[in-house]
């Protein structure tokens, strides 16, 4: 199980209820004193029916013109600008947000003020389910509807529709897994403070063009950041050990791709000539309807065309699911079971000094100064080139 939730919007006794199993992980439920055994269920679930995936036709490197639009970004900030298309329409665009409880989930926007807190990776599973039907509606009043979610969130909402609406554009992300949505709550209150309301997973100053890291936000305001090495929820995260099971039998993990458009970062970006420190997105164009989005808000962007199997090769989501770790096998366990103190203890990862004194000059840095150095790097190294 994915855990989308399109048997319980299939439903139509309204009997399969979405709550979380052990691991605190959306699973469905099923009242059977309700259940009509209509099979409605079963016949919408995207791993049962399996979708079609999509041929890419072309393939990007890009990103936002708009220098403060792009920096809340992960990436290179392309989905403001779809969201931004969509919504001049009359659209209404649908994508996840975190909310003051800490819960991750999709919500539908119509204005762009409320697209700024869709922006920036949430590296937890989302509950998007709740939308499905109220999408359904909008595509059937004629109104653009954008989504963009996990490749399973969207072969959740097409097995609902059953239809390929042409008003409907299809965004799906370069996914890696997602964690558990209930213990990462618990988590943070428990390491941080239950005061906490809000927690970014990227961030990017005029020291450090991306880092990633908690930026950990309560009620008064206060911020605390936390490099995600220095975390073990989020160590566990960059290492695999949390994800949901499926996520490491994933079948999206390859080039063909369910969305009309695919985003995420681009992993070889150092082969394009950008500015130094320019974090960009990897932009897949998977049907003429993405195509057709990507000519209205390409303007917008600096791009260039990406050689998709370099692209491949290095972005290993591209290919195939995340290998399951060993530890994996006790990581929700030992979460459960043992003392706060000692699960902390048992999963912390060591960082050497020098990564840390590494770290910690980098900080000092700004990007341009960086920029500067290693363009002279370069020189110097063609420049001796040249001379032998």
């Amino acid at each position: 199980c994915h855990g989308c939730g399109a048997c319980s919007s299939a439903c139509p006794q309204k009997c399969i209820s979405m709550s979380y199993d052990s691991e605190g992980f959306l699973q469905p439920h099923i009242s059977s004193a309700q259940c009509i055994n209509c099979g409605k269920c079963l016949s919408s679930c995207p791993v049962k029916i399996k979708p079609p995936l999509n041929n890419g036709l072309r393939s990007f490197v890009a990103f936002n013109k708009e220098k403060e639009t792009e920096k809340k970004s992960s990436s290179g900030g392309i989905f403001p600008l779809l969201a931004s298309q969509v919504i001049k329409t009359g659209g209404y665009v649908c994508a996840a947000i975190m909310d003051h409880d800490l819960s991750v989930k999709h919500i539908i926007a119509h204005c762009m003020e409320d697209i700024e807190s869709m922006q920036g990776s949430k590296y937890v599973q989302s509950s998007c389910f709740q939308c499905y039907e109220k999408i359904k509606g909008l595509l059937e009043a004629k109104k653009n509807v954008l989504f963009i979610g996990t490749p399973c969130q969207i072969a959740g909402l097409k097995s609902i529709l059953r239809t390929d609406y042409a008003n409907l554009l299809c965004v799906d992300l370069i996914c890696h897994g997602v964690p558990s949505p209930l213990y990462f709550k618990q988590y943070i209150h428990k390491k941080y403070s239950k005061q906490i309301t809000n927690v970014c997973f990227r961030e990017k100053t005029d020291f450090e063009p991306d880092t990633y890291r908690f930026v950990l936000k309560n009620r008064n305001s206060k911020t605390q950041r936390v490099y995600g090495s220095d975390d073990v929820f989020y160590s566990a995260f960059l290492e695999g050990i949390s994800f949901r099971e499926c996520c490491y039998v994933c079948p999206f993990a390859t080039p063909k791709r369910i969305g009309d458009i695919t985003l995420g970062d681009c992993a070889s970006f150092l082969k394009y000539d950008f500015p130094y420190g320019q974090i960009c997105s990897t932009v897949l164009i998977n049907t003429k309807k993405g195509l057709k989005w990507w000519e209205i808000c390409s303007a917008q962007m600096q791009y260039k065309s990406e050689d998709l199997n370099t692209e491949i090769k290095m972005n290993k989501q591209l290919s195939n699911p995340v290998k399951r770790p060993q530890k994996r096998d006790d990581f929700y366990k030992d979460f459960i079971a043992l003392p706060f103190s000692t699960f902390l203890k048992k999963y912390k990862k060591e960082i050497s000094y020098i990564s840390k004194l590494k770290r910690y000059i980098k900080r000092q840095i700004p990007i341009k100064i960086k920029g500067k150095i290693k363009r002279i790097i370069n020189e110097h190294k063609i420049n001796r080139q040249n001379f032998v």
